[in-house]
């Protein structure tokens, strides 16, 4: 009995060692386990935090996203108003040159027309210069107020098309004037006014306007004064009733015979 009390003994204290050593373990690796699932806690709360900020970051790319996208829409917009006003301007451009162009044509054509015209008037002027007979006086005299008229007309148009034109490309020199005729009779030494209506130093030959009550003989011998200073000695060859045909004798300042000048006589 006593063996088997000891042998019981014995039992029950390698039982309790090992109870306690199973216990000690236990604790270990229960210790273990919560340190584990305390780091895996702290895990999850740092991947919930991770996860987070990454939403906040996708909220954030997608706001980008969509204002990216309106910001396209809006240059994709503004490209094609680009476009269309250059369109628009290529087209203008383009009307604005063959609206140039169709205006240098006109001009060119004008000029012509006028260089025509103004050597047609210094024919007629020639011509009338070296004219004796009344009837042909008065026809060239005609023609030349109708050149002049035209002469006119082209000028008128001729500037009409360079005002359309941004680049003139000719400036306009208009030809004396046969003036009409005109006469006052001034006090003092010197005589009647008379205007030059043309002069022709190489044929010797000047025409002047008539002034009414103007007495002047065929044959007479005048001085012709222009502000106080002779400018030509001339002798008269014909008398009508609109022009008197001079012959213009030497020692004569034929700078000073130009068409329109009025000068004063001195018998």
């Amino acid at each position: 009995m006593k063996s088997l009390s000891l042998l019981l003994r014995i039992v029950a204290i390698i039982a309790a060692i090992s109870a306690s050593v199973l216990f000690f373990i236990a604790q270990g690796k229960l210790e273990e386990k919560e340190a584990a699932l305390t780091r895996s806690v702290e895990a999850q709360n740092d991947m919930q935090i991770e996860l987070s900020a990454a939403n906040d970051e996708i909220l954030e790319l997608n706001q980008n996203l969509l204002q990216s996208r309106a910001d396209l829409a809006s240059s994709k917009g503004a490209l094609d108003s680009i476009r269309s006003e250059m369109f628009t301007a290529k087209q203008e451009v383009a009307r604005n040159q063959t609206q140039i162009k169709q205006a240098q044509n006109e001009i060119n054509n004008l000029q012509v027309d006028l260089k025509n015209a103004r050597g047609k008037l210094i024919q007629a002027e020639r011509e009338m210069a070296t004219i004796d007979q009344s009837g042909e006086l008065n026809a060239l005299t005609d023609r030349v107020e109708e050149l002049e008229e035209e002469k006119l007309n082209l000028e008128l148009a001729l500037k009409s098309a360079l005002s359309k034109n941004p680049k003139p490309t000719a400036r306009l020199n208009r030809a004396p004037v046969i003036s009409k005729s005109s006469s006052k009779n001034a006090p003092g030494i010197l005589g009647e006014e008379l205007t030059i209506a043309t002069a022709s130093p190489k044929s010797g030959i000047i025409i002047l306007n008539a002034a009414p009550g103007v007495t002047l003989n065929i044959g007479d011998k005048l001085n012709l004064v222009n502000d106080y200073q002779s400018i030509a000695k001339v002798q008269l060859t014909k008398i009508t009733n609109d022009y008197i045909v001079a012959n213009i004798m030497p020692g004569a300042n034929n700078k000073e015979l130009n068409p329109g000048t009025v000068v004063r006589v001195l018998r």
